[in-house]
């Protein structure tokens, strides 16, 4: 562009007469005029065009800088123009527009230096550009690839500086650029050297392009490396052809990978090959080593080219395998920075990988990152303890939170749980779960920091099935909330052996519980506790180190009902306990009866059950309240448990309405009905310490039985000699009439050892006493029951002596019992036994027997023994000896009907007797008196109730006579045979 020329005024003319001397003094003038002139045009050149308004021809500059650059140029700043010392346009505020290449401009000033040579012939060219503060946009890839770089031919020889610019390529960005580029050199088509910021961190850049050779190809030479730390460097050869697709050779070297990927602070080493176009970049056959982690595998770099646009931000996929995986750094670094950076695509293996002290085998990943996840389409490796891991889902960077499902099949789950405590990932929960023996579950996870949810689980542990959800909170104590259901749970893979038989005291269990903080809702179809089962149980309970709260235990036992709740603080003290177990039989709690009333063959446990426990109070005063039925009976019991020492008292109570018909329940004989109509009743105070117990104050009452007493039972040595001892006051004993068929209860005494004070005020028949003020003592001790009885009111004299019961197969009863001073007939009613008008004075008797087996019938039958007596004075009833003496007077007939009426007086009698297989053969009878003698023999079968007896009469004054009597006992036919034999 061409300044106008300045005006400047015409000279005067000068006349031609003028001397020699005028003309040398013009000539001076001249001269000085000529430096005037050329001291004003240099004026005027160099302030001229700074103090002219070149915004006036805006038009004009951007029409000419259009032309150069050879695309549309706009100027919206001022323009200044400037000729000396070196011609150059400033323009101000310059926008460059897209000429179709993509390629534009902006910048704060662009300033172009002219060469004057071409000015003065009338040419422009451009020498040198500086851009100030640009923003330059280039696509890629460069439309024309090496042609794009060769300049045209009025920039054959260009070179530029850039301060402060911001270039962006394709979507790579580079800020604060400071660097000088010089074209058409002789060498280099295009050389670039200078300083740059890219990734945040600064740069020097260093790349030289050559001019493209006959087949199309440039040579190119990249080095980045960074001037500040971390070391970085990397360093690209290759060759850029005519379609813009550049491939070589780089090797790359750095301090701290993390300061560009996501990725631990760690060195690292690579090199391999590079193919890049418009839309990808690609490094194949990479070998790399990243900290002391040696890799292989491939690297592409998705780019925004104009043809692709399917993201707006490139993307990198790496594809990578090494031998052995360091996980830790990884884990800690890669997860928190993957939201930073490139969107990266990645997909790692490695046959090993180390994390904490463990060992995973078949390590995998692949994930996918973006500005605000984390995705993870697959980790899959094998944990310690052969644990088969699968985990799939999404990572929150900003939440540090993942969501997606995990499955885990662990053969030895104990083992890999322990792993993932030392590693931190989890508590320890080895106490929690030590039942646990093999777990595979599919779940739903939700992890945020000190959080971990399991939901939605479909899995089998230890081989039953289980579903559900639990979430566990990490950190000091953790915590566990659990809602869970099985199909079945065996109790004794989780509970330690010792609670099965001797279950933990309240406070021993909250010790065991103390560093537990979990809320259950756990329910099963079976649960079994040893070999008994329980079904459709359910536990809903809280434990807040060593605290319970038992919301809910419900269960069924063989059709029994079990529900239970209560609250128990960490020193083990009792709040609101209960328990409600109702039945429609007791056969489930047979079992935890004492074994004598477990082992009764009886009916009793056939009936409805229901019972209420309730609970309260500190392990060493447990207050219990009891209440509860068995069909008619009720029971209720308020003891108070020191379970530190293990003993307790409290009161006991038993009710029943019929306790004839309750002892026939517990098959004492189905038509007894010796006890009467009348309730049964027992009332005591009972304490235990676990070894000895005792019952006292006992009182008692069933139907015609009245009594009370106490009761002990002591180790006075080895386990073997515990004995129950105590004292038992009956107000009255009804004489039980089994039948004599039926078996009798011997088994009641087996398996005690007890020596007992026994009382009775009345021993009564039918409600007729027939004897009074017994005292005896049993002891019953090995199977043998003996009974010592010291004495008892019988037919108004005293009996004593020993009875023996040995329970043997069979059992043998033996008998050894004495009477003295009887006074029979004389107070009180007589036996049923008795004949009716016996009268005996001074009656004293011995008697032995034994006897074997399992009835009353077996026993008459087997009965053996002897017994002999004496008595004073007396009358025999059924018998006139008187009317022996009238025998000339009447006839047969008539004799025997007055022999066998009427009562004999007699002054003494004396008999002996033998028993052999229940029959008593009589050695020898007689009587005495005033009317005569009377002596008797022969045999009385006690099983058959028959007799045959031979009687020798003597009558006063009168001839010997003899007599039989034949027969049943009760009523035998008699009659007179003549005269007694010789």
């Amino acid at each position: 562009m061409r300044a106008p020329a300045p005006l400047t005024p015409r000279e005067p003319r000068r006349p031609h007469h003028a001397p020699r001397l005028a003309r040398r003094s013009r000539r001076g003038r001249l001269f000085g005029l000529v430096v005037v002139a050329l001291g004003l045009l240099f004026a005027l050149l160099w302030f001229g065009p700074r103090l002219a308004d070149w915004s006036a021809h805006r038009a004009a500059v951007q029409a000419v800088a259009s032309e150069i650059l050879g695309r549309d140029v706009q100027i919206n700043g001022e323009i200044h123009l400037i000729l000396l010392p070196q011609p150059s346009i400033t323009a101000e505020q310059v926008k460059v527009n897209d000429g179709g290449d993509g390629v534009r401009m902006t910048t704060g000033s662009l300033v172009l230096n002219l060469s004057l040579g071409a000015l003065v012939t009338g040419r422009i060219a451009v020498t040198h550009v500086e851009l100030d503060r640009p923003d330059i946009r280039l696509p890629w890839p460069l439309p024309g690839g090496p042609d794009a770089i060769e300049p045209p031919p009025w920039l054959a020889a260009l070179s530029a500086d850039v301060t402060h610019g911001t270039f962006t390529f394709g979507t790579l960005r580079v800020t604060d650029a400071d660097f000088s580029v010089v074209t058409g050199g002789a060498d280099d088509a295009l050389a670039v050297d200078g300083t740059a910021k890219a990734g945040g961190r600064p740069w020097q850049v260093d790349m030289h392009l050559s001019w493209p050779s006959s087949d199309g190809n440039a040579g190119v030479h990249l080095t980045l490396a960074t001037t500040a730390a971390p070391d970085t460097k990397l360093d690209l050869k290759g060759m850029l052809n005519e379609d813009g697709q550049l491939s070589g050779q780089f090797t790359a070297h750095g301090a701290d990978l993390s300061a560009f990927v996501a990725a631990p602070p760690v060195g690292f080493d690579g090199q391999g090959q590079l193919l890049a176009d418009g839309l990808t970049i690609h490094l194949m056959d990479v070998a790399a080593t990243l900290g002391s982690m040696a890799t292989t595998g491939d690297v592409l770099l998705r780019l925004d080219g104009p043809k692709a646009a399917r993201t707006s931000t490139p993307r990198l996929s790496v594809d990578l395998h090494t031998p052995q995986l360091n996980l830790a750094p990884w884990l800690k670094a890669f997860p928190a920075a993957s939201s930073h950076g490139l969107p990266l695509t990645l997909s790692l293996d490695a046959d090993a990988a180390m994390y904490g002290d463990g060992l995973l085998r078949h390590f995998g990943v692949k994930l996918s990152t973006s500005p605000t996840r984390l995705r993870l389409d697959a980790l899959t490796a094998v944990l310690p303890g052969e644990a088969g891991l699968s985990l799939t889902g999404y990572y929150d960077p900003q939440g540090l939170g993942f969501s997606g499902r995990v499955q885990l099949s662990a053969p030895s789950p104990l083992v890999t749980l322990h792993w993932l405590a030392q590693t931190g990932l989890l508590p320890d929960l080895s106490n929690a779960l030590s039942g646990l023996n093999s777990l595979a579950i599919d779940s739903r996870l939700d992890a945020i920091p000190g959080q971990i949810a399991l939901t939605e689980i479909d899995g089998l542990m230890n081989d039953t099935t289980m579903t559900g959800g639990m979430v566990l909170t990490t950190g000091k104590p953790a915590h566990i909330s659990a809602g869970l259901s099985f199909a079945r749970i065996d109790l004794g893979q989780w509970l330690p052996a010792a609670w099965l038989i001797d279950p933990p005291r309240p406070d021993a269990l909250a010790r065991q519980l103390y560093g537990i903080n979990a809320d259950l809702q756990l329910s099963a179809d079976e649960v079994w506790v040893g070999g008994d089962r329980l079904d459709h149980a359910l536990l809903d309970a809280a434990i807040d180190n060593g605290a319970l709260n038992l919301r809910q235990f419900a269960a069924q036992d063989d059709g029994m009902q079990i529900l239970s709740s209560g609250a128990m603080d960490a020193k083990g003290t009792i709040a609101s306990g209960r328990l409600v177990l109702t039945a429609p039989h007791a056969t489930p709690i047979v079992d935890l009866l004492p074994a004598p009333l477990r082992d009764l063959n009886t009916d009793v446990w056939s009936q409805p059950l229901t019972t209420t426990v309730t609970a309260s109070g500190p392990t060493a005063a447990l207050a219990l309240n009891l209440q509860g039925s068995l069909g008619d009976l009720g029971f209720s019991a308020q003891p108070v448990l020191d379970l530190v020492h293990d003993r307790w008292q409290g009161a006991v109570t038993l009710q029943h309405p019929s306790a004839r018909r309750l002892m026939t329940a517990l098959g004492f004989g189905q038509s007894e009905n010796w006890l009467g109509e009348g309730s049964l009743s027992v009332v005591a105070n009972a304490a235990s310490d676990g070894v000895n117990w005792s019952i006292s104050p006992l009182t008692f009452s069933a139907g015609l039985i009245h009594g009370s007493g106490h009761l002990a039972h002591q180790v006075q040595g080895p386990p073997e000699e515990r004995r129950v001892t105590g004292a038992l006051d009956f107000a009255s004993l009804p004489l039980p009439h089994p039948d004599t068929e039926d078996p009798l209860p011997l088994d009641l005494f087996q398996g005690w050892n007890a020596t007992l004070d026994v009382s009775v005020g009345a021993i009564t028949d039918d409600l007729t006493p027939i004897a009074r003020a017994i005292r005896a003592n049993l002891d019953v001790s090995d199977g043998v029951l003996r009974l010592a009885l010291e004495r008892a009111s019988f037919l108004g004299g005293n009996a004593f002596g020993a009875v023996k019961l040995t329970m043997a197969d069979p059992p043998q009863a033996e008998a050894d019992l004495g009477l003295q001073a009887a006074q029979v007939g004389q107070v009180g009613a007589l036996p049923s036994w008795v004949p009716d008008g016996s009268k005996v004075k001074n009656l004293s008797g011995q008697l032995t027997l034994t006897a074997h087996g399992y009835s009353l019938a077996s026993w008459l039958a087997s009965l053996a023994g002897k017994f002999g007596f004496t008595a004073g004075s007396g009358s025999l009833p059924g018998l006139t000896l008187a009317a022996a003496g009238t025998k000339p007077a009447l006839s047969e007939a008539a004799l025997s009907k007055a022999l066998f009426q009427g009562a004999t007086p007699f002054d003494q009698a004396t008999g002996v007797a033998t028993l052999s297989q229940g029959e008593l053969a009589i050695d020898s009878f007689g009587i005495s008196g005033s009317a005569g003698t009377l002596d008797a023999a022969g045999q009385v079968d006690l099983v058959r109730g028959v007799c045959n007896l031979d009687l020798t009469l003597k009558p006063a004054g009168a001839a010997p006579a003899a007599a039989v009597l034949r027969g049943p006992l009760r009523d035998p036919a008699a009659w007179m045979v003549g005269t007694p034999p010789g």
